[in-house]
């Protein structure tokens, strides 16, 4: 599942989309969040998969770009780049040596 808590991160597979119209066409139908406004265009899907650079929570990256202004859901966005691979999920694993004793 999706949680908002994740951090994601874009993987080398944006080198295909960039170059597929049919992929950016089947993006663009599958992100679209109300049919009744007009789609999203690809440059602006773009721009939100390469702002997952950052390194920050999905919850913070969303505040911050706002993706429903642009007719973009914002969950469909994320399950559709890890389904294709645009994106993967970072695994936080604690690290031992840094808890703390009581």
């Amino acid at each position: 599942p999706i949680r908002y808590s994740n951090t994601y991160y874009l993987t080398s597979t944006i080198h295909t989309i960039m170059q597929d119209i049919d992929l950016q066409s089947e993006c663009i139908e599958y992100v679209t969040m109300d049919t009744r406004f007009p789609a999203p265009c690809w440059e602006n899907i773009f721009n939100l998969y390469v702002t997952f650079q950052s390194g920050i929570k999905l919850k913070g990256l969303l505040l911050y770009e706002k993706p429903f202004l642009m007719n973009i859901n914002e969950r469909r966005l994320v399950e559709f780049g890890l389904i294709r691979g645009i994106l993967k999920r970072l695994h936080k694993i604690p690290d031992p040596a840094c808890r703390r004793f009581r």
